[in-house]
């Protein structure tokens, strides 16, 4: 079977190398030449440091198989994410742990500080925002200290504006446990995930398609490489509707 995939990052990567293993023949198509899609990054070896051209991304997974499999293609670097929030001078524990409650609220134990979120919370039946719903997790006390500002600044618009399932995920925890993930495993690629998602490429022995968004003719491409299946792990719009071209932006799928 002959496979397109469109993408540059580590969901086609990802395609690309499994389908490879099942005797398939894999054809990419990408917009940009960088490899990588969101995770796309550059590595300093002369300093150790690794740059990400759109943040930080921690892989994390409990499945040991996954976990070996990855560092089968290059080793990893373990790494837990516990970040700080800056506020007025002090900083803060984060994500939201008994640490954090401690300090905002003056409290000991779990119990006194599910009493004072509890008390603390605006809680929405359904919140139809991210206010609404850091309001109703969190409480309102900690919604002004932390996500009102960092998710304006982080999605440059009201958080009233934001959905509600972007602070839904953030983890609230009444143990001292500051670790953002809960996953067995959790780290980086050791030379950054540009390097990681080329040699998943590589090992799938994929053939590269020269052809820009402007000629991109799928029909065509299919009757002259004889391709059986597609698969878009790029944004659609950029490929499949010319008119949104003008506004394309770097894009991969995680």
């Amino acid at each position: 079977m002959n496979l397109l995939v469109i993408g540059n990052g580590l969901s086609a990567a990802s395609m690309s190398y499994f389908a490879h293993e099942k005797g398939c023949k894999i054809f990419r198509l990408y917009h940009d030449d960088s490899i990588g899609g969101l995770c796309e990054d550059k590595f300093f070896p002369e300093n150790n440091a690794r740059m990400s051209r759109f943040g930080p991304h921690i892989f994390h997974t409990s499945y040991i198989d996954i976990w070996q499999f990855v560092n089968s293609i290059v080793p990893f670097m373990t790494y837990q994410n516990s970040p700080k929030a800056l506020y007025k001078g002090k900083f803060y524990s984060l994500p939201f742990n008994l640490n954090t409650m401690q300090q905002v609220y003056g409290v000991q134990t779990a119990a006194e500080a599910r009493l004072k979120i509890d008390a603390d919370r605006e809680l929405v039946e359904k919140p139809q925002n991210a206010e609404e719903m850091a309001k109703s997790v969190v409480g309102k006390t900690f919604y002004e200290m932390f996500q009102k500002s960092y998710s304006r600044k982080q999605w440059k618009k009201p958080v009233s504006k934001v959905a509600p399932e972007i602070l839904a995920r953030v983890p609230i925890r009444y143990t001292y446990n500051d670790n953002y993930f809960n996953d067995l495993f959790q780290g980086f690629p050791l030379n950054g995930y540009t390097d990681f998602i080329t040699r998943i490429f590589d090992k799938a022995e994929v053939e590269f398609i020269d052809c820009s968004i402007e000629d991109f003719d799928l029909e065509q491409l299919v009757k002259l490489y004889k391709i059986d299946k597609v698969v878009v792990c790029d944004r659609p719009d950029v490929w499949f509707h010319k008119e949104a071209k003008d506004e394309m932006i770097p894009y991969g799928c995680t």
